[in-house]
């Protein structure tokens, strides 16, 4: 376009000059100091050329103007790009940290889960174990039932027996009851018949020494056949104890 423009002043310039040179007439210039006479060849020239010059300068203004537009520009656009470039790099950076943390999220959430499945597996272990313990402990008992129950059809035959030969059969009247047989294990008394069900007769009471005692202190013959309670275990030595020295006393 520009290349278009210069060579078109150039016709121009030459259709004036081509004008001028047909044209011999001479014309008066009045100018700041005076006036002169100039052929209107030189007249046209001159215009033709300052018209030029004054095109020259146009062009050098315009061409120092486009490039500071351009440079002014392009820096521009380096900085856009420069921008551009950090927010993608902030971005990556913004993408790699969410990632890491949606990493470690499921690391977490993996931890827990694998955390929550053992606690899971330990208290069916822990509920099975003491589903076990009761099965066991109901076992037990059962053949403890069964037992006494046996033991009791004994005493009750002996007892019919006694009273068929006409022989005085005492029972124990309370005991020395506890919870468990363990040496200094907490012991109350109470009455025969009237164990609690956490607790089991260990010996036997005050009352029932007395009686047993005074029995044996009035008979002719004493047959002694064991303790009276487990012996072995302190205190549950104590109405043995008591009864055998009452009965050693009256011989």
């Amino acid at each position: 376009m520009r290349a278009l423009f210069i060579i078109l002043m150039i016709l121009v310039a030459f259709a004036i000059a081509a004008v001028a040179v047909l044209n011999s007439e001479v014309v008066t210039v009045n100018y700041l100091f005076g006036q002169i006479d100039l052929n209107l060849f030189a007249v046209i020239l001159g215009s033709a050329f300052g018209g030029i010059v004054v095109m020259l300068f146009f062009m050098i203004y315009r061409s120092i103007h486009n490039y500071v537009k351009s440079e002014s520009e392009r820096n521009l656009k380096k900085e856009l790009q420069r921008q551009v470039k950090t927010l993608e790099d902030e971005n990556k950076k913004q993408k790699n940290e969410i990632s890491n943390m949606q990493r470690e999220k499921d690391i977490s959430a993996e931890k827990a889960r694998l955390e929550l499945e053992n606690e899971k597996k330990n208290l069916e272990d822990e509920l099975a174990r003491q589903q076990k313990e009761i099965e066991n402990a109901a076992a037990k008992e059962q053949a403890a039932l069964e037992t006494e129950k046996r033991k009791l059809e004994e005493a009750r035959l002996i007892m019919k027996k006694a009273e068929q030969r006409d022989v005085k059969f005492l029972l124990p009247v309370d005991f020395v009851a506890a919870g468990e047989l363990v040496e200094g294990s907490p012991a109350k008394v109470v009455p025969a018949g009237n164990i609690p069900a956490d607790m089991m007769a260990l010996d036997i009471g005050p009352k029932t020494v007395k009686l047993f005692a005074d029995t044996a202190a009035n008979s002719a013959m004493v047959v002694w056949n064991g303790p009276l309670g487990a012996f072995e275990v302190e205190p549950f030595q104590i109405g043995t104890l008591e009864v055998a020295q009452k009965v050693a006393s009256s011989s």
